[in-house]
């Protein structure tokens, strides 16, 4: 699961986004560029004194808001699970990056099942189908540009 508020532990930035196992594995380290690429979360990276090898502390405080966002979706993706569930995974995101992340996500997931929950048009426009959930309930579902027509939907995306 990606969740932005999940906890962000102290280290190198290899070992947040790897886990301690073996983070110089080939196989890991493959992941860990694949998935910093699709959480477009290289700004992390090269910000950091030492890049992944840089230090991250307790619960990211050397990181902005929109960074520890990315580092928990990097981390996230770089597990590679069958299914993934991110909760609002750009709402600490510019417009800018939150259309690489969506472009990003959708390409990493390939092949895999990926439950976004979001409000975010961005990321909407990228998910394949949508649902529209009122009241617990499966309200309304199709392509997000469809959706856009039923007002309880344009009324939830509007920013």
């Amino acid at each position: 699961m990606a969740d932005p508020d999940a906890a962000l532990f102290a280290g190198p930035l290899r070992e947040v986004l790897a886990g301690p196992a073996d983070p110089d594995h080939r196989g890991v380290a493959a992941a860990v560029r694949t998935a910093v690429d699709a959480a477009a979360a290289y700004d992390v990276v090269h910000g950091l004194p030492g890049g992944l090898d840089g230090h991250v502390d307790g619960d990211g405080h050397n990181l902005s808001g929109g960074q520890r966002q990315r580092v928990r979706l990097a981390r996230a993706l770089a597990a590679d699970p069958e299914v993934l569930l991110a909760a609002e995974p750009t709402s600490a995101l510019d417009a800018h990056t939150e259309a690489a992340v969506a472009a990003g996500l959708r390409a990493a997931r390939v092949g895999r099942t990926t439950l976004v929950t979001t409000t975010s048009p961005l990321l909407l426009a990228y998910a394949d189908p949508v649902f529209l959930l009122v009241g617990g309930r499966v309200a309304a579902a199709g392509p997000h540009e469809e959706l856009l027509t039923d007002p309880r939907y344009a009324a939830v995306v509007a920013r």
